[in-house]
Order: C-alpha cells, then structure tokens, then sequence
C-alpha cells in the first residue's frame, strides 16, 4: 500500500511540476539573449545528466530481470538442483536465525538490504542527506520565486490601469478643449466679445495638462516593458526550479523506495540497528560453515548459467523455489523498470521543448542567429 501511495504521489508532483516554458521572443539586448540560452542550456545539461543516472538504473534492472529469464531457461535437471540446494540456504538460514528471532528489530529483507549496501552505506546516507536540503532548498526557492512573480504582476496590472486612465483622461481633455474653443468662437461671433485672455488662459491649461499627461503616460509605457521583462525572466527561474524540484523528489522517492525508509535518519538508524543485529549473527555464522558451502554451490551454479548477477540471488533465494515469490519479483523489477521509463520519457519531452524554445528563440532573432548557437555550442553534449 505504501509503494502505491509513493507511486501515486511521484505522478501528481510529476504532472503538477511539468514546466509551461515560456515562449520565445525578440530581445535586442546581447546580454538579455545570453542569460536566455545559458539559463536554456543549464536546465537542458541538467535534464541530460537526470537521463544518464536514469539510463544505469534501467540497465541494472534490465540485466536482473535478464537473469530470471535465464533461469527460466536452465534445463530441467540443472532447475531441480538449484531449487534444491536453494531450499537448503533457506532452511539453514530460517534455522540460524531462529535462535535470535525474539531479539529480531530489523526485518529479514531490510537486513539483507542493509548487507548489500554496507560498503556504500556512508555515501548513499550523504547523498539522501544533501537531497534532502537541496529539495528543501528548492522548495523555499520556488515559494519565492512564485511570490515575485505575482507581485510582478500586480504591479504590471496596476500599471497598465494606469495607462488606460491617462488615456480616458487624454480624450476628455480633447473633448474639453474642443468645447472650450466653440464656445469662445460663439461668444466672438454672437457677443463681439474680447476672449483673446480667457482663450489663452484655456490653451495654457490645455498644454500643461496635456504635457503632464503625455510624461506620465511614457513613464508608465517604459515601466510596463521593464516589468515585462522582469515577469519573463521570474518565469523561466520558476521553470527551472520547477525541473530541479522534480528531479531531486523522483530522486528522492526511488531512494526511498530502494532503502523502504521515509527520510536520512530513518536510514541511518536502521543501519545502526543492521550493525547490532549483525554482531549477534556473526558469532551463530562462524558455526553454519554448511550454510557458506550451499551458498558458494548455488553460485557456481548460477554461474555457470550465464547470470550477470548472480550473488542477487544469494539474499533471494526464496524466490529461486517459490513461484509465487518470483512473481512478485518479477512484478517489482518490471515496475521499477516502467517507472524509470516514465522518468526518461519525461525528461525527453523537456529536453525536446527546451531544444524547440533555443531555436524559436534564434529565430525571432535571426540577425544574431549565429552568436546564439554558438552560445548553445559552448555546452557540451547538448
């Protein structure tokens, strides 16, 4: 049930952080065009290196999942023997581990879990530990980022309000000059009167308001481009956090499933618990030299049969005479292998969209089509 709730929430963070880049447009500033693509490049560099590590894990889950069709292979005597001396490793390990068995506090699959990655304990507990800040790092710079850009918005809003205002504001001022000055040409025609002093009064006015309305409005015009600009750049910053995000919590979320922990601490206590359990089994192993012999049998004769990883089998040995255990092996290999498909799949799709927005870019500014590739050229492997 666990494993579907993580399943379940890597999807919905997946789908809800899928970047909307942001389109392509003119920019006459070089620098502007350079912190474009490097920002493009950086975020595509960074999807690349997310496909390599994706790419490894697919290869190793591809290869155990080779091996069991191997097995499947094996010819009939050959299977009859390994699922013997198999079910000899499993009676000789439940018959060890009966002894301690009130003592357990770390479970059987943890345990051998924990055996495997005991060489690589202190870097995989380091890794998950400065994801753990990175993600946490990302998250409050998405929070931020998320914050500016509305409060860009707002103030663009505003602004643009103001711009419509000023120009309502410039037409009434038209309609009232234009009424002023019919009624001063009324009042010469039908009156005889003198208005050389009220209609040079109304044209003063008339020009110092219009003058005011026209500063204002410019100053407002080039506040709305710089804003503008401000909005673009706060919007790719947010994609590609949005990226990292996604790609340190798929990260996180297969490093807690591989290591069945929730959290660092959690994995590092449970190490600690592995050593203690560890110590008690040691001094019961030194007696169980036929448990050591059946194991190396069993691998001489994996081995034998072509398995490119055959001490997998050492901790799964259940498996090798259980069907049913098989199947479900089977089933977790393959799973593991969709999710990691669904991953690379994801990652190609922003590497294609990423690659579509340099070159959209390049074309709205084709007159500097050259220096923008050869910006992108600068990024090896893109």
């Amino acid at each position: 049930m666990g494993l579907f709730k993580r399943r379940k929430k890597e999807k919905q963070i997946e789908e809800s952080m899928k970047p909307s880049l942001p389109k392509a447009y003119y920019e006459e500033d070089a620098e502007g065009r350079r912190q474009f693509i490097e920002e493009y490049c950086g975020l595509m560099s960074e999807v690349a290196n997310q496909l390599e590590e994706n790419k490894r894990e697919y290869e190793a889950v591809t290869e155990t999942l080779t091996d069991i069709q191997l097995m499947d292979e094996m010819e009939p005597v050959e299977k009859e023997r390994m699922i013997q001396v198999a079910a000899r490793v499993v009676e000789l390990n439940i018959e060890k581990n009966e002894v301690k068995e009130e003592q357990q506090r770390i479970s059987q699959q943890d345990y051998l879990h924990m055996m495997d990655i005991e060489k690589d304990i202190d870097k995989i507990i380091k890794r998950m530990e400065e994801d753990e800040k990175y993600a946490q790092s990302v998250r409050s710079d998405m929070h931020c980022l998320e914050g500016e850009k509305g409060s860009i918005k707002f103030e663009l809003d505003e602004t643009r309000d103001k711009l419509e205002f000023l120009s309502k504001l410039a037409k009434g001022l038209g309609v009232c000059l234009i009424l002023a000055i019919i009624a001063l040409i009324v009042a010469v025609v039908g009156f005889a009167a003198d208005v050389v002093l009220a209609g040079s009064i109304v044209l003063l006015v008339a020009a110092i308001v219009g003058i005011m309305i026209l500063l204002f409005y410019q100053n407002y015009t080039n506040n709305t481009k710089i804003l503008n600009k401000k909005l673009n750049k706060a919007i790719t910053l947010l994609n590609s956090t949005k990226i990292k995000f996604v790609n340190v919590t798929n990260s996180l979320d297969s490093q807690y499933i591989r290591h069945n922990v929730n959290n660092a601490y959690e994995l590092s206590t449970l190490f600690e618990i592995y050593r203690e359990v560890r110590e008690e089994r040691m001094r019961l192993q030194k007696a169980t030299g036929e448990l050591h012999k059946a194991e190396e049998e069993l691998l001489d004769i994996l081995c034998a049969n072509r398995l490119r990883n055959p001490q997998v089998w050492i901790y799964r040995t259940i498996a090798l005479i259980d069907k049913r255990e098989m199947v479900e092996v089977r089933h977790e290999l393959n799973s593991s292998r969709q999710r990691l498909r669904t991953k690379m799949d994801y990652n190609l799709r922003v590497m294609e969209e990423a690659k579509a927005e340099i070159m959209a870019f390049a074309k709205l500014n084709s007159r500097h089509a050259d220096e923008i590739m050869s910006l992108v050229d600068t990024y090896k492997g893109l």
